[in-house]
């Protein structure tokens, strides 16, 4: 099946660029940067579109007269490039509907991971959107995706981007709520809830999907939160290849590798935001022509990759953890509850977004998703294994 489609012709979010877009970059910065910005003409800035993202459409600004060899180096401290940022797309909505925080406290975010070195500068903050420093650098190509080295380096930024302090909600429960809303969107709005509504091929995958027990499955995970102790911690919520960039010009690995993009951060499960990762590692959402190149992490390889993460974690703690979580069986059952967790987003919010228009593009992913939804019900096993060692005394570990 993926190999008759198209990629290229499929977009989930489309940067355009016409005049209108240009003219709006413009003043933009004009309004925000000033200076060597301000009252530029439309010959004197280039604007190309950044695709990968499903929550913004995206464009790299280039001011011609700072680039140019009279005013290189006289203005040291304005940037020559920058990064406009337009809240939504036709994929998230105006807003960006998969944004869990509130859209005031993103800026806030952006600011204070700016001042640990975790993000690019903001120049510009404004309703539709924000200004960022333009940092030079390239995305990994698909070939080194699955580079262990590399890996394993994203994995411990993970660990130290989970204890950062953050003044928003510490809900653990935010990303669970923000599939519920679309769980009773989907319920109140969605006419094509309807397998009559697809051509005959798309009809069992949405079958499967309207059988999906979305209410059933969010009362679950929230008994099951109980038993699988996972910390609440600040999230990316969204990391994959897409969102991480290759800054070639530096000199470690450590510091080449840059998280961007934290649009849809929030506080929660830590289990969630290394289950996504773990799911998403060898694909980017954004790019159709990634998906076919999906690979299912096993257990084996979510093990080692946790061992990364908690040696990585015990180190920038000093040694000051919690022994109770903080400990590789604990987080072989973090991960198989958020693999569930991830599983019940995913499937709520495609019964959200799901139309005659996009069944194709759920239908290249179906082969995946059915080996990751065998996964998912492993998982669930061993969770209710383990929450019943804990009721009956026995204390069974659910990797025994």
């Amino acid at each position: 099946m993926a190999e008759q489609i198209d990629f290229s012709s499929i977009k989930l979010v489309e940067s355009v660029i016409n005049d209108e877009i240009r003219d709006k970059c413009r003043q933009l910065c004009s309004e925000f940067i000033a200076g060597p910005w301000k009252d530029l003409t439309l010959d004197e800035i280039t604007v190309t579109p950044i695709e990968d993202g499903l929550s913004n459409r995206i464009y790299a600004c280039t001011n011609l007269k700072l680039t140019s060899s009279k005013q290189s180096g006289l203005n040291a401290n304005i940037p020559a490039k920058v990064v406009v940022r337009l809240h939504g797309s036709s994929f998230v909505g105006d807003q960006g509907d998969m944004i869990v925080v509130s859209m005031d406290a993103l800026p806030l975010i952006g600011e204070k991971l700016y001042q640990k070195g975790f993000a690019p500068k903001i120049y510009g903050v404004f309703k539709e959107g924000r200004i960022e420093h333009y940092i030079e650098g390239i995305k990994f190509p698909p070939a080194t995706w699955h580079n262990t080295e590399i890996i394993d380096c994203i994995i411990r930024k993970m660990a130290e981007i989970h204890q950062l302090e953050m003044p928003i909600s510490k809900d653990p429960c935010s990303v669970l709520k923000m599939a519920e809303k679309f769980y009773n969107l989907a319920q109140e709005n969605n006419s094509f809830l309807s397998v009559d509504c697809y051509e005959p091929e798309y009809r069992p995958m949405v079958q499967q999907l309207l059988e999906y027990d979305s209410i059933g499955t969010a009362e679950w995970l929230r008994d099951m939160a109980q038993y699988i102790k996972s910390p609440t911690v600040f999230c990316h919520n969204d990391l994959h290849f897409g969102n991480i960039l290759d800054r070639q010009n530096s000199d470690s690995l450590d510091k080449r590798i840059m998280i961007i993009d934290y649009d849809n951060c929030s506080y929660g499960f830590r289990s969630y935001d290394l289950a996504f990762f773990f799911y998403a590692k060898s694909f980017i959402p954004g790019r159709a022509e990634t998906w076919a190149g999906q690979t299912i992490t096993t257990r084996e390889e979510k093990k080692r990759m946790l061992k990364v993460y908690l040696d990585h974690l015990i180190k920038i703690r000093d040694g000051d953890i919690d022994p109770e979580v903080d400990n590789l069986e604990n987080l072989e059952r973090e991960i198989d509850f958020g693999d569930i967790l991830l599983q019940f987003v995913f499937k709520s919010v495609g019964r959200g977004k799901m139309s005659p228009a996009l069944a194709p593009i759920f239908h290249i992913m179906s082969d995946n998703i059915e080996k990751q939804d065998a996964n998912v019900a492993e998982a669930k096993e061993r969770c209710e294994q383990y929450k019943q060692s804990i009721l009956s005394g026995t204390g069974k570990k659910s990797s025994e």
